[in-house]
Parts: C-alpha cells; sequence; structure tokens
C-alpha cells in the first residue's frame, strides 16, 4: 500500500497507476489489473478506466491514499455555486463511491464557505488526515471583512464521522495569523514516529502576497500545536521567498527529518 502522493500518481498493488485531473474530479485508472502494469485503460474501474465524481459545481482532486481494504481516499476542494469547502471521497477498487462511508461515499467539512482540501494521509491507526486552509473571518475567529487564512488540519475515522478526539470536532487551525492581510495554507501532511504530525504549506504576508514563504507546523497527536516545535507559535520557516511558491509533496525518514518537494520562481533562500 502507497502513502499519499499529493498532486501525483499512486502505483496500486496490481501495478496500475490511479490518477487526479482537475475541475471536474476525474479518477483513471491504466493497466490491465493483472500486474503488468501495460498501460491500457484498466476495464474493471469505473467506465473504461475512468470515474467521474460531478455534483455540479467545481471539484479539485489534490491528494490520493489507499487503505488496507483497496479503497481510493481522496482530499479535494468542493466548490458548489458561491462556496468552497475541503472534502474526502472514497471509491472501491473497482472505482464505485464506497457507502460505507458517511453513507455516500463524499464529506464535505465544515469550512463554512472558505475551506480548501490539499494533503491527505492515513495515519497509523487508519484514520485519515487532510490538510488545507479556512477563511479566519468566516468561521468566526475574526471579525467580518478580514481577509486572514490559516493553515487547517482535519482527522476522519475510516467511516467518514470527524473524529472528535482531535482539535475541536476534528479539525484544529494554527490560530497564528498576526496580520491582516495573511494566507498560510497546509499543502502536505505526515505523521512522524512519535504520533505527531508535520504540515507543510506556504504564508504570504499582506503587501508581498506575491513572495511566498516555505513554512512547517507540528501538531501533537490530539491536533494541539507542539510546542517544542522551533518557532512554534507561527511554524518554522524557510523563506525561499521567490514567487508563487507552492509545496508537492512531503516525506519524513526514520529518524523525523523533514524532505519537501515544491516550486518556486527565481527562488531566493535566506
Amino acid at each position: 500500500m502507497e502513502d499519499a502522493l499529493s498532486r501525483d500518481r499512486v502505483y496500486a498493488n496490481s501495478g496500475s497507476i490511479v490518477l487526479i485531473l482537475f475541475l471536474t474530479l476525474l479518477l483513471s485508472a491504466c493497466g490491465s489489473g493483472d500486474g503488468d502494469g501495460d498501460g491500457g485503460p484498466a476495464s474493471s474501474f469505473g467506465l473504461s478506466g475512468k470515474v467521474v465524481f460531478d455534483d455540479g459545481g467545481n471539484d479539485f482532486g489534490n491528494g490520493i491514499v489507499e487503505d488496507e481494504s483497496d479503497n481510493l481516499i481522496v482530499v479535494a476542494t468542493h466548490q458548489p455555486l458561491g462556496s468552497s469547502n475541503a472534502a474526502i471521497l472514497m471509491f472501491d477498487e473497482d472505482g464505485n463511491a464506497n457507502t460505507s462511508f458517511d453513507s455516500d461515499g463524499f464529506v464535505a467539512t465544515d469550512g463554512r464557505g472558505a475551506g480548501f482540501g490539499n494533503g491527505i494521509i492515513l495515519d497509523d491507526n487508519g484514520k485519515i488526515l487532510i490538510t488545507g486552509s479556512v477563511s479566519l473571518a468566516l468561521n468566526g475567529y475574526l471579525p467580518t471583512g478580514d481577509t486572514r487564512i490559516d493553515v487547517a488540519l482535519w482527522r476522519y475515522n475510516i467511516d467518514g464521522s470527524p473524529d472528535t478526539g482531535f482539535g475541536t470536532n476534528g479539525r484544529t487551525l494554527s490560530l497564528t495569523n498576526s496580520s491582516t492581510g495573511e494566507s498560510m495554507r497546509g499543502e502536505a501532511v505526515a505523521v512522524d514516529t512519535n504520533g505527531k504530525i508535520v504540515v507543510a504549506g506556504t504564508h504570504s504576508r499582506g503587501t508581498f502576497a506575491t513572495f511566498v514563504d516555505l513554512k512547517i507546523w507540528r501538531f501533537n497527536p490530539d491536533g494541539s500545536m507542539d510546542e517544542t516545535f522551533a518557532g512554534f507559535r507561527n511554524g518554522a520557516t524557510l523563506r525561499s521567498f521567490g514567487v508563487n511558491f507552492s509545496v508537492n509533496n512531503m516525506i519524513l525518514d526514520a529518524a523525523n527529518n523533514i524532505y519537501i518537494v515544491g516550486r518556486s520562481y527565481f527562488p531566493v533562500l535566506r
């Protein structure tokens, strides 16, 4: 079983390739399903190797994992008209919506119309961790009209219910945005050997929103911020100060060293 590869591909046990594309959420599987991974459409998956999720809005699939029962679990940004929320979808190995997951295979998190879902991983207990961002004003933390965006982390049980032992009703925020116009976004998530949760993302600052820093946060298993992590109040920062920096994926090694891959135009480390 593979770990999450945000915005990338997962090689399933059969040698098939599972891809997520954008706008209307599309799952596509290639390979014969007999282990040879020949690259042709897998006829046993959906319709000629393709599954489309379309509820009339815009849905962006951003990450995927496979659980021990061969279910495919997708983190997405779900955008019905006029709102946006992080969402989780579960499909069985044939591409059907798994109705054991919140009865219809789909859960939209409570982002109150301004949530985004980016990274996903399963922890050692089989629970689903996703990261993304929410508007602090629309979620009641700041006055109406404030534009600050905060990194968010959610944990769900495998049946689609929020894990109420994590944060507040299954969600936690960093609440470290100090200046109007700041935006913090979680892009990738991993769990270290001590059960602590590492989130990699970005931090843009007010007038300099075009110049985006790489940022890392670490949370305790219960969703509280880890005060032993360097710079925990604002996250540990590697200031790339390039243009449009983005995080694509992150892994931790056996010593809990953090490796991040991403993109930045004209990077200048400082």
